[in-house]
């Protein structure tokens, strides 16, 4: 009886060393059209509100990219925030501590749900402007 108890959880612990550990396919936001024209500064600073709000800090990049840092507990994740008048997309940079895999494209599972918080976020401050 010992020896199968010993079997079985060898064989979980196999099984949990393989399905990577909380990991899930990173979503990025492709071009998200806003109903609202606006200029390119209320965009920028709808950003910007959207992502302090939630806890990011906002740093501009380039002339129509802000570059978000999210870092809590030990790890740390960085997303590329490109917009326009009319649209904004959320592309994942780079990550410490999130079990990122470039073959696989697979995050830490927390990863998506900030994005979809800071998207929904974004949104909010766009409709206030």
């Amino acid at each position: 009886m010992m020896k199968v108890i010993k079997l079985a959880t060898l064989a979980l612990i196999l099984a949990l060393a393989t399905t990577g550990c909380g990991t899930t396919k990173i979503v990025n936001v492709p071009a998200q059209n806003v109903a609202k024209q606006m200029s390119q500064k209320e965009m920028h600073d709808a950003i910007y509100r959207a992502g302090i709000s939630r806890g990011w800090s906002m740093a501009d990049a380039s002339a129509n990219v802000l570059h978000a840092t999210y870092a809590k507990r030990g790890f740390t994740v960085t997303i590329a925030v490109k917009y326009s008048p009319s649209s904004y997309s959320i592309n994942y940079v780079s990550s410490q501590g999130l079990k990122y895999n470039p073959t696989t494209q697979t995050i830490h599972k927390n990863y998506n749900s900030w994005i979809v918080n800071l998207k929904k976020q974004i949104n909010m401050e766009v409709t206030l402007t």
